[in-house]
């Protein structure tokens, strides 16, 4: 099963068509029980905007974990991005820029029964838009 709370994003939407979507990792869809913060390791995501330029990213945890610290590690060259809760950050693009962006977040989370770690999760942020408005969907 996929881990629904890794594909929450809401855009602030110019028409029906405009959203603001999660892609999967590198490693195409992330699945629940590969995301371990006790592993210490690092987790792509793909994230495409199409016609929106602002992005609500939460933070996946699996069930049986808390929150112990999130913060942002690496900033944007092509936008910007700021922590609006303890798991949630807010990535605005660049007026008029289409392409990749990038920024990465630190999270340490505590498993249930006391284990401890952290992974950096790299926010991929692709903005997309066709002729005259229309979206183009990547092939």
């Amino acid at each position: 099963l996929l881990f629904l709370g890794l594909g929450l994003a809401f855009g602030a939407t110019q028409n029906a068509h405009a959203s603001c979507l999660q892609k999967g990792g590198d490693k195409g869809a992330l699945k629940e029980a590969e995301f371990h913060p006790e592993n210490n390791d690092t987790i792509p995501l793909l994230y495409w905007l199409e016609g929106v330029s602002t992005c609500y990213n939460r933070v996946p945890m699996p069930a049986g974990y808390e929150v112990i610290e999130a913060h942002i590690e690496n900033h944007p060259s092509r936008g910007t991005v700021s922590q609006i809760d303890k798991n949630v950050f807010k990535y605005t693009k660049n007026s008029g820029h289409l392409g990749m962006d990038h920024y990465s977040v630190r999270v340490c989370a505590k498993k249930r029964f006391g284990t401890t770690g952290c992974t950096l999760i790299r926010y991929n942020m692709n903005s997309i838009m066709g002729k005259q408005g229309q979206m183009e969907r990547p092939v």
